[in-house]
């Protein structure tokens, strides 16, 4: 079954607010067969806002974690975070199947913008793949044919990055570093997964 998926442009917070990308607007979309024929079909999207949602931490888990920094994006397994009881205490199977994750601020704010793979900065700030990025906190699910499927977050090293603009060496990507992510339930109920990560070459 092939599906069209929709998905809204975020907003430049410098310039602009949600409101700036909302309204009704239509798209056009043409599909060719080999045989010249050709069906047009066009989409109107009436764009509002949602609701703002009251985000409720039900819990806070932290945990410290030793890795060893490797270059090559090999994830690093977090384990002894008892998910199934955060998935109790929200209420839901699974926190990564029936939640939406976050990467959460240093201050405990949540991103405006949901993400299952969430580069972070030295000081903890949210950021994306690049020489300001030290590491990643991901969730892939496992594939179907896993004999031995892990449920849980991984991490990754970002690699050295060595160009006319940055230059580094592996030492710039380690020390001790901060990182969170959350999950959050459709009536504002989460919990938070708070990462320090002590990076050694």
């Amino acid at each position: 079954k092939n599906t069209l998926n929709m998905f809204c442009m975020p907003y430049d917070a410098a310039t602009q607010t949600a409101a700036d990308k909302c309204g009704t607007f239509t798209s056009r979309m043409a599909f060719v067969a080999s045989n010249d024929n050709a069906v047009i079909l066009a989409v109107t999207a009436n764009v509002t806002e949602g609701e703002a949602v009251t985000i409720n931490v039900l819990e806070t888990v932290e945990k410290t974690v030793d890795v060893t920094y490797n270059d090559t994006y090999t994830p690093m397994l977090v384990t002894d975070i008892d998910y199934a009881a955060l998935a109790t205490t929200l209420g839901v199977a699974n926190i990564f199947t029936d939640t939406v994750m976050y990467p959460v601020a240093q201050d405990g704010t949540f991103s405006e913008f949901p993400s299952t793979d969430n580069w972070f900065g030295a000081d903890g700030t949210i950021a994306g793949w690049g020489a300001n990025a030290i590491f990643d906190i991901k969730y892939e699910a496992p594939a179907a044919d896993d004999a031995n499927p892990f449920y849980g977050l991984k991490i990754f090293c970002m690699p050295p990055t060595v160009n006319d603009e940055v230059q580094q060496t592996a030492a710039d990507k380690c020390g001790t570093f901060k990182g969170s992510v959350g999950f959050l339930k459709d009536n504002g109920d989460a919990v938070v997964i708070a990462l320090t990560l002590n990076i050694a070459e």
